[in-house]
């Protein structure tokens, strides 16, 4: 269950984005030739949310989504959200702006049949996201069911959207996706490209998929998916994105088709020991690798050992590294510009700092120190750096911080269960102090700080795009005036409620483009 949450949350991150290819990706002749989109004016896009509020929804702009570590690979979209239930004049009377935009809907058995078929007209929607649920207002951790039997029904009316290029259907909790059925009907779907989540399938649903030439990215699995129906999902030409979940891990027989003509950019599997990993090292197209590969405490897992041939590979995710020795072998990938620390001391943290090509870098290992961090201050490109603080992080190691050629965004939390931190308020200072301009993230925790922080940062770091005080309670309404006069911020932790607070929330549609992000106490 903790890997379906965090696949979940990866998918909001960074799933609803649309692959692009390069120059030399191969056009399926049956891909239809779809209108240009257009850039969008600040005046636009407001007279749309103003127009979807007056229909009961609302607007999450795109340069409020997070990029991850993958900008390059995904186009946001500005997102139409829609309330439940939806009703057939709030799809009536949605804009079709001519700049390209998503839609999230919710369905359930009170969805009457032809509603979703309206949406036939809006020519310009490139991506939906269907929350399905089984009854009305069934709750997030309740949806532990297969799908509903509408689902395939209801699915299906979506192919009257003329240029639909991405679909991405969501249960809730449950590993029990969407299968064969649903699979069927999107052969019907002239435009479509991108499909998520498919984790019901059988070899008769892959073999369907394995029909629409059409397709660049795919999320799918299911318990009765064997090696060999995967396998099939190999003949697709213009695949590039594929997520695989909810079946067993893969062989190396499942994978050694995807290396005949390796095109794969991004893959995200589980697999079934070094063998299988050897046949993934030879698909030496891959940029992003994610593997669901068990923990090992000291010594190096097999697995890893091959994937560092892979001569492009710029993001992984191993797991959690499991000593200081498999740090050890990350160091030797050539291309790696993020990576994550989870376990492990200073010694592997040097390790990766012999990765120069680092933009960015999580340490989630509470024993990491000040010397630590003083050596990550040397990599020439690092831009974003999280740090799970233990006592061994003192003020000395933000001083250390503050001389990165290139950081631009620091978040410094706690890995210790009295929430207390070794490094100070004044220490935190004299980083925000040393950057000045060039910093444009910051989030840190159980510091105590007040308005009168917000009021330094607003003046010393103006360039701040996100803002994270999540536990930092001092912070009051009296710095609603200091962050207004932050042009770029997008994205404000301030935690809680805002019970009490009636400005910072206030702010939420005062100030352009901030996501205020509650969390309950």
């Amino acid at each position: 269950m903790p890997a379906r949450i965090a696949l979940l949350t990866l998918l909001a991150v960074v799933g609803g984005g649309l692959l692009r290819l390069g120059a030399d990706a191969p056009r399926s002749p049956d891909a239809p030739r779809l209108p240009e989109l257009r850039a969008a004016t600040a005046a636009e896009v407001d007279a749309v949310e103003a127009a979807v509020r007056a229909v009961g929804g609302g607007l999450t702009r795109r340069d409020r989504e997070a990029s991850g570590d993958v900008p390059d690979l995904h186009r946001r979209l500005h997102t139409i959200n829609l309330g439940h239930p939806v009703t057939a004049e709030q799809i009536d009377r949605l804009p079709d702006p001519d700049f390209g935009y998503a839609l999230w809907v919710v369905i359930d058995p009170t969805t009457p049949p032809g509603l979703l078929a309206r949406l036939g007209r809006l020519r310009h929607l490139r991506r939906v996201s269907v929350d399905v649920r089984a009854i009305p207002d069934e709750p997030w951790h309740m949806r532990d069911g297969a799908p509903p039997s509408f689902a395939a029904a209801r699915v299906a009316e979506l192919a009257a959207v003329p240029h639909l290029e991405e679909l991405f259907l969501n249960r809730g909790m449950t590993e029990a996706g969407f299968g064969d059925d649903v699979a069927a009907v999107l052969q019907a779907f002239p435009a479509l490209r991108a499909v998520g989540t498919l984790t019901g399938l059988s070899d008769t649903g892959a073999a369907t998929l394995a029909r629409m030439h059409r397709l660049e990215r795919l999320i799918v699995g299911g318990p009765g998916l064997t090696d060999a129906g995967f396998a099939r999902l190999s003949a697709l030409p213009r695949l590039r994105d594929l997520w695989v979940q909810n079946r067993p891990p893969l062989s190396a027989a499942s994978l050694r088709p995807f290396t005949l003509r390796p095109r794969l950019v991004r893959l995200v599997v589980q697999l079934d020991g070094a063998e299988a990993a050897e046949q993934v090292s030879r698909i030496h197209t891959l940029e992003y690798l994610s593997l669901g590969m068990r923990r090992r405490e000291g010594g190096v897992r097999p697995e890893l050992l091959p994937l560092a041939r892979l001569p492009r590979l710029r993001q992984f995710q191993p797991g959690e590294y499991g000593s200081d020795e498999e740090a050890e072998v990350l160091s030797r990938f050539p291309a790696l510009e993020s990576a994550v620390l989870f376990r492990g001391t200073d010694t592997g943290l040097r390790s990766l700092t012999r990765i120069r090509t680092l933009r960015n870098l999580q340490l989630l290992s509470p024993a990491v120190t000040d010397a630590g961090l003083a050596a990550v201050a040397t990599l020439p490109r690092l831009e974003t750096l999280g740090v799970t603080t233990g006592p061994g992080v003192t003020d000395a190691g933000l001083d250390a911080l503050a001389a990165a050629p290139r950081l631009a965004s620091l978040a410094v939390g706690t890995g210790a269960s009295s929430g207390r931190v070794s490094y100070t308020e004044a220490g935190l200072r004299r980083f925000v102090a040393a950057r000045g301009p060039r910093l444009t993230g910051l989030s840190t925790s159980h510091l105590g700080l007040g308005d009168d922080f917000v009021t330094f940062l607003a003046a010393t770091a103006p360039n701040l795009s996100r803002l994270g005080l999540g536990t930092e309670r001092g912070i009051t309404d009296a710095s609603v005036p200091a962050l207004r006069t932050l042009p770029r911020l997008r994205s404000l932790d301030v935690g809680g409620s805002s019970s009490g607070r009636p400005g910072l929330k206030e702010l939420e549609y005062q100030v352009r483009g901030v996501q205020i992000v509650r969390r309950s106490r």
